[in-house]
């Protein structure tokens, strides 16, 4: 179904709906996928509804050979300088206590012991816990980020990146952004999967670059709940990418922010002289508290993009139970 207002076409979820066999509560309206500018006319809304899904906390690494072990007790930015170019700095379980932001080298991988096990914990104001600016080949994996709320800044911020790994990371409590790719510089060669960030002031994932050179964004099992919690915050998203072929598989957003806000928007064209390339969301679930206004599930701007498996419900009362509600 869709309809034109204002020079704007808007499609509603009551087709997605019915295509899916999702059912709506009762007396619920449909929520709208709505579009600055024109909506692809190749927008789909076909599959069923992706069942709710938990990442998977449970992991231990083992020290190999080259790589440097950092405990709470030591530096970590003196044991990160130390890492070898394709090595790894291992982090044991316990708190990893953090007043200044740790700078992300190149060529270097951070793994711990899990999220639930391995802390990195922000105990000053207005910095960015983990900081990568023009970084290349970084991965980052099991472990937590505890931002503690701590001002405006991000828990992970990014100035220029390329080929970034994050699994299986836990960012929460983040005074702005969970995830910012910052800047005019370009982010490419991005695959985020089984990650999950909860509790942010502003968006939970946030990318600028709007001259639209953002390139090969993968985004798999990823959770976002509560965003968009800091005062004042209007207008954030759960996931606000921007970037030509972007892959979503499976995504879970909890809607939980002011008003003006998104579960997704993502945007494929973001300047006058617009993105190339397409992109695909597989398997999307945004869940929106009922008592919020003004709140959108999706925005689509620009190119075709095709979703599947697909359900908005900007009705649901939080906390709540049910095949409708996350499950922590």
């Amino acid at each position: 179904m869709s309809s034109r207002v204002g020079g704007r076409r808007r499609f509603l979820v009551l087709a997605a709906w019915s295509v899916l066999g999702c059912a709506a509560p009762d007396g619920e309206e449909p929520t709208e996928i709505e579009d600055v500018g024109e909506v692809s006319e190749r927008l789909t809304l076909v599959g069923t509804c992706p069942a709710w899904g938990n990442p998977n906390f449970a992991t231990s690494n083992a020290v190999q050979t080259g790589d440097v072990v950092a405990t709470p007790n030591d530096d970590l930015q003196a044991k990160l300088n130390l890492v070898p170019a394709g090595k790894r700095l291992v982090l044991t379980s316990g708190i990893f206590k953090r007043s200044t932001p740790l700078l992300l080298r190149s060529y270097t991988k951070i793994v711990g012991q899990g999220p639930t096990a391995t802390i990195i914990f922000a105990t000053g104001d207005d910095f960015s816990v983990l900081d990568g600016r023009d970084v290349d080949t970084v991965q980052l994996r099991d472990f937590q980020i505890n931002g503690d709320h701590n001002g405006v800044s991000h828990c992970v911020r990014f100035d220029g990146s390329d080929d970034i790994r994050i699994d299986n990371l836990h960012v929460r409590n983040c005074g702005h952004y969970g995830f910012g790719f910052q800047g005019d510089k370009v982010h490419q060669d991005l695959h985020m999967s089984n990650t999950w960030i909860s509790h942010t002031g502003g968006d939970g994932i946030d990318f600028k670059n709007r001259a639209c050179g953002n390139r090969n964004l993968v985004f798999n099992r990823v959770r976002i709940d509560y965003f968009g919690e800091g005062a004042g915050q209007h207008d954030q998203a759960g996931l606000d990418v921007r970037g030509a072929d972007t892959i979503i598989n499976d995504l879970w957003i909890v809607h939980q922010s002011e008003s003006d806000s998104y579960g997704l928007r993502f945007r494929q064209t973001d300047s006058t002289n617009g993105c190339a390339g397409g992109g695909s969301v597989n398997g999307l679930v945004v869940l929106a508290h009922a008592g919020l206004t003004g709140t959108r599930g999706v925005g689509l701007y620009g190119l075709p993009t095709t979703l599947n498996n697909f359900c908005v419900n900007s009705g649901v009362t939080l906390p709540c139970s049910g095949s409708q509600c996350p499950s922590f």
